[in-house]
C-alpha cells in the first residue's frame, strides 16, 4: 500500500486545462441536473440498509473520488461484514468513475487499487451513530476529519467521531466519540448543539463559510440551524468557534429557522448548485416522506447568505430516509449530487444527477496558482485551486 496524502476533490475545481498563462475555465452558469438511470457507478454500492450517509473524498490521492458509506446497518457478507464504514476505492478514472468494495480484511484478495484492506475497520464503533457524518479539515493539518451526528430518536446528546488519516492508509481516532461537555473533545466548551444534549436530533455540515481556506461549522439541533466560524484551534487542540448571530446568521430567518419533525437530525451537503462559485446546501430528510430541501447561496463566497429555493431538475421526495453528497463524479468542474434513499428493506438506492449547467471560457491565471493541492496527480489540468475551495462532500 502507498502512503496517503489527502488531497480531495469534494470542491469541484473550475479549472480544465492549462496553456501557459491562460486557463479555461467554467463560468457561472444556472444548472441543469440529469438523473442518471444507466450505467449509474454507485449502483454497485450496495452497503447500507439502515442510517445512510455517504463521503466522497479523494483516499488515496489518485485524482479521484472514493466512497465511504456510513451505516447503521448493511447487509453485507464475508469480508466485507465487520465495520460499519464500507470503503468503496474508485478504480476507474475521474472521469468514469468506477466503485471497488475494499474488504475488511487483507488476504482475500477483495482489495482494490491502492488498498489491501478496509482502514476504517472497527474505527467508527457505535453502528447507531452511522447516520449522518460530514468531513471536513477541521484543525487545518491537511487530513481527513469526520464528524457524526445523532438521528435517533433514543439516543441523547451529539457525538463526535473524529478521524485523521494517519498518511499511511490508517484511520485514527474514529472511536474517540465525544461531546462537547468533555475535555478530550475539539468541541469541549464551545456548545455547538445547543439542543442536542436536550433532544437527541443532531446534524454536523463541514464547510468553508466565508472562504478564508479553513472549515467552519453549521449544526442542525433539534430542528434549528446554528453556524459557527472557525478561528483555529488553541493550544489544547481545542476549536475556537464563534457563533453567527443576529444579521450575521447565515441562513434567512436565522435561529428562528424550524426545520420540522421530518428533519431532525437529517443529513445536509454542500456545493455549488447553481454554479455562481459559492456553495450551497443541500437539506436531506430524517423521516419521510418528505423532499430534499434546497438553500441557495444569494450572497458571496465570503459572507453566505442562504435562501431556501426549488431546483425543478433536482426535485427528489424520498418515503423514508435520505442523505445527500456532491462532487464532481464526471470530472466536468461542477458538483454533481448524489442521493442515498433508504428503502423499507435490503441495500440503499444511491441516485446520481449529473451537472449540466457549467460552460468555460478563457481567464488569466497565474502561473504560481497552477496545480492548487492536487499538483502532478492530475498533470496540472487543475489550475486555479488556490482560486477555489476544495468541496467535501462529506462532506455527509
Amino acid at each position: 500500500m502507498k502512503p496517503l496524502q489527502r488531497r480531495p476533490l469534494y470542491l469541484a475545481i473550475r479549472a480544465v486545462t492549462v496553456a501557459g498563462g491562460m486557463t479555461l475555465a467554467a463560468t457561472p452558469a444556472l444548472a441543469g441536473f440529469s438523473e442518471v438511470t444507466t450505467n449509474n457507478p454507485f449502483a454497485a454500492i450496495t452497503s447500507g440498509t439502515t442510517g445512510v450517509s455517504l463521503t466522497l473524498t479523494d483516499l488515496d490521492s489518485d485524482g479521484d473520488l472514493d466512497a465511504l458509506v456510513w451505516h447503521r446497518a448493511h447487509d453485507d457478507v464475508f469480508p466485507f461484514y465487520s465495520s460499519d464504514i464500507s470503503l468503496y476505492e474508485n478504480t476507474g478514472t475521474r472521469t468514469e468513475a468506477v466503485f471497488t468494495q475494499v474488504q475488511d480484511f487483507s488476504g482475500y484478495g477483495y482489495g482494490g487499487d491502492n488498498f489491501d484492506a478496509n482502514p476504517f475497520t472497527y474505527d467508527w464503533g457505535g453502528s447507531s451513530y452511522g447516520h449522518p457524518v460530514s468531513a471536513g479539515d477541521l484543525n487545518q493539518d491537511g487530513l481527513d476529519d469526520f464528524v457524526g451526528g445523532n438521528a435517533n430518536v433514543d439516543s441523547l446528546g451529539f457525538l463526535h467521531g473524529i478521524s485523521v488519516n494517519d498518511g499511511y492508509g490508517q484511520a485514527t481516532d474514529l472511536d474517540n466519540r465525544y461531546d462537547e461537555s468533555s475535555g478530550n473533545s475539539m468541541f469541549y466548551g464551545t456548545n455547538i448543539m445547543p439542543y442536542g444534549d436536550a433532544y437527541g436530533y443532531g446534524s454536523p455540515l463541514l464547510l468553508d463559510l466565508d472562504n478564508d481556506t479553513d472549515t467552519d461549522i453549521i449544526t442542525s439541533s433539534n430542528g434549528f440551524l446554528f453556524a459557527f466560524q472557525n478561528n483555529g484551534v488553541d493550544m489544547s487542540n481545542v476549536l475556537q468557534l464563534a457563533q453567527l448571530q443576529g444579521p450575521a446568521h447565515p441562513f434567512v430567518g436565522g435561529a428562528t429557522l424550524a426545520l420540522g419533525n421530518a428533519y431532525l437530525g437529517a443529513p445536509m451537503a454542500a456545493g455549488d448548485l447553481d454554479n455562481d462559485g459559492d456553495l450551497d446546501i443541500l437539506l436531506g430528510v430524517a423521516y419521510g416522506p418528505e423532499n430534499l430541501r434546497y438553500f441557495i447561496n444569494t450572497g458571496s463566497t465570503s459572507t453566505a447568505q442562504f435562501e431556501e429555493k426549488t431546483f425543478a431538475d433536482l426535485d427528489v421526495s424520498t418515503t423514508i430516509a435520505a442523505a445527500p453528497a456532491t462532487g464532481d463524479i464526471d470530472g466536468d468542474g461542477d458538483d454533481d449530487v448524489v442521493v442515498v434513499e433508504q428503502q423499507a428493506s435490503g441495500p440503499a438506492t444511491f441516485r446520481l444527477f449529473l451537472n449540466d449547467g457549467a460552460v468555460t471560457r478563457t481567464v488569466p491565471i497565474s502561473s504560481s496558482s497552477s496545480g492548487g493541492g492536487i499538483g502532478g496527480a492530475l498533470l496540472g489540468v487543475f489550475a486555479g485551486a488556490a482560486m477555489l475551495r476544495r468541496r467535501k462532500l462529506k462532506k455527509s
